[in-house]
C-alpha cells in the first residue's frame, strides 16, 4: 500500500485492516451481483446497465461516483454521469479485435483531499469488472454464432425437405396423369376396334367419364394451388346460410355414400348466416365429405354435425375409417405433402383437398383440425367459422 493510501485511509477513520476488509467485502459483494446479474436471461443491454448501475455503490465514495460503458455501438452511463479527470478506467475485448471500456468519474475529489483519489483495491475491482464484462460478451457472441449455425441449418435441411417435397409432388401428378391416361387410351382403343357388347360399351364410357372427371379436378386444384401460391385467390363473398349449404353438399353426397354401403347421416342446426364465397364453402365441404367417403370401409358410417358456439358455427365431419396415423396428424394440411404415406391405405391422388381446404377457411376468417377417433377408429374434421350479426 502506498504512502498515500496510507494516508487516506487514516483521514477516513478507523484502523486500515478494516477499511481493507471493508473494501474487499464491496469488491466480493459487486462481483457477486454483476455475476448472478449477468447470468440471468434478457436483453445484453439491460443487463449490461443493471450491472453498471451496480458499480458506484462498490466505490469507497458512493456519493461522488458514476459510471460508464462503452462497447462497440452500445454507450451506456449511469444517472447524473459526467465525465472528469477523476476517473479510472478498464478495458476489455470486443469481437474483430476491438475494445471495450468501463469507466468510474469521481464528481469531486475524495473528502480530506488526500490523493490519489482511487484505492488500489478500486482499481482491481474495476479491472475484474472488465473480465467479467469480457467473459459475458464472449459468451453471448459464442451463443449467437451458435444460433446462427443452428439456424442456416435448420433452413438448409428446409429447402431440402420442400425440394424432395416438391420431386414428390411433381412425381405424382405425372403418375396421376400417366395412370389416367393410360386407362382413357385403352378403354378407345377397345371402342374403336369394333362394336363392343351394350354392358362392356356403357362400362368403358362410364370409366372414361370418371377419368375425365377426376383430370377436371385435379387440373382445377392445380390452378388453385397456383392461385394460393401467387396470392391471387380471391372471394365473392356474400350472406350465406351455413345449414342449407352443407344440408345440400350432404345430399349430393349421399349416392356414392349408398355406392360404397355407407351410412351418411347429418344433424345440422339452423346456426345462421357466415359471410362467404358459396363455391369455396362448397368445395372445402365436399372435400371433407369426399375423404369420408373415400376412406371409410364398406358398413362403416359418416355423421355430419352443424352446430353453434357463442359467435361461431360449428361442422364435424366424423367418420368410422381407417383414420390417420399420430405421427401424420400435424401434417394433414401441409401444402405438397400427401398423408397418403400411410400404409393402412390413407394413398392415392395428390393430397391438395386438405391444403386447399385449410387455405379457404383461413380465408373465411375460419379454423380447421382434425383428430383421432380414440378408442374407436375414423377421424374427425371440425370446422369453425364466424357467424354475421
Amino acid at each position: 500500500m502506498s504512502e498515500s493510501d496510507a494516508g487516506r485511509r487514516a483521514s477516513v477513520g478507523g484502523s486500515s485492516l478494516q477499511d481493507e476488509l471493508r473494501e474487499r467485502n464491496k469488491e466480493l459483494s459487486f462481483l457477486h451481483h454483476a455475476t448472478r446479474l449477468l447470468n440471468l436471461p434478457g436483453a445484453p443491454s439491460d443487463l449490461l446497465r443493471g450491472s453498471l448501475e451496480l458499480l458506484p455503490g462498490a466505490m469507497c465514495h458512493p456519493e461522488l461516483a458514476s459510471a460508464r460503458l462503452s462497447a462497440g455501438a452500445l454507450e451506456l452511463t449511469t444517472a447524473g454521469y459526467a465525465a472528469s479527470e477523476l476517473n479510472i478506467r478498464a478495458e476489455f475485448s470486443l469481437a474483430s479485435a476491438h475494445r471495450g471500456t468501463v469507466e468510474v468519474c469521481y464528481s469531486a475529489p475524495a473528502p480530506g483531499g488526500v490523493q490519489p483519489v482511487f484505492l488500489d483495491e478500486e482499481r482491481a475491482l474495476l479491472a475484474s469488472f472488465a473480465q467479467l464484462l469480457e467473459a459475458y460478451l464472449e459468451r453471448r457472441r459464442a451463443a449467437e454464432v451458435s444460433q446462427r449455425l443452428s439456424l442456416a441449418e435448420e433452413a438448409e435441411q428446409s429447402a431440402l425437405s420442400e425440394s424432395r417435397a416438391k420431386d414428390t409432388f411433381l412425381s405424382n401428378v405425372a403418375h396421376e396423369l400417366r395412370s389416367s391416361l393410360h386407362v382413357m387410351l385403352g378403354w378407345i382403343q377397345l371402342l374403336r376396334e369394333g362394336s363392343p357388347a351394350p354392358d362392356v360399351g356403357a362400362r368403358g364410357l362410364q370409366i372414361l367419364e370418371r377419368n375425365v372427371t377426376l383430370q377436371a379436378k385435379l387440373i382445377e386444384d392445380l390452378m388453385d394451388l397456383s392461385r394460393i401460391i401467387s396470392g391471387k385467390l380471391e372471394l365473392d363473398a356474400r350472406r350465406i346460410d351455413l345449414a342449407e349449404l352443407v344440408g345440400f353438399a350432404v345430399d349430393a353426397t349421399r349416392p356414392a355414400a349408398k355406392a360404397r354401403r355407407l351410412e351418411l347421416t347429418a344433424q345440422l342446426m339452423s346456426v345462421g348466416h357466415v359471410m362467404g364465397d358459396t363455391q369455396r364453402l362448397q368445395q372445402v365441404v365436399y372435400n371433407l365429405l369426399g375423404n369420408a367417403v373415400k376412406f371409410t370401409p364398406a358398413d362403416g358410417l359418416i355423421h355430419v354435425a352443424l352446430d353453434r358456439e357463442g359467435p361461431l358455427a360449428r361442422l364435424l365431419v366424423r367418420d368410422t375409417g381407417i383414420g390417420i396415423e399420430p405421427e401424420l396428424l400435424p401434417h394433414v394440411f401441409d401444402r405438397l405433402r400427401q398423408a397418403g404415406d400411410s400404409k393402412k391405405g390413407r394413398s392415392g391422388g395428390l393430397g391438395l383437398g386438405l391444403p386447399i381446404a385449410k387455405y379457404l377457411i383461413e380465408l373465411h376468417q375460419g379454423t380447421i383440425s382434425v383428430s383421432r377417433n380414440e378408442p374407436q377408429p375414423g377421424t374427425t374434421f371440425e370446422v369453425r367459422l364466424p357467424l354475421t350479426g
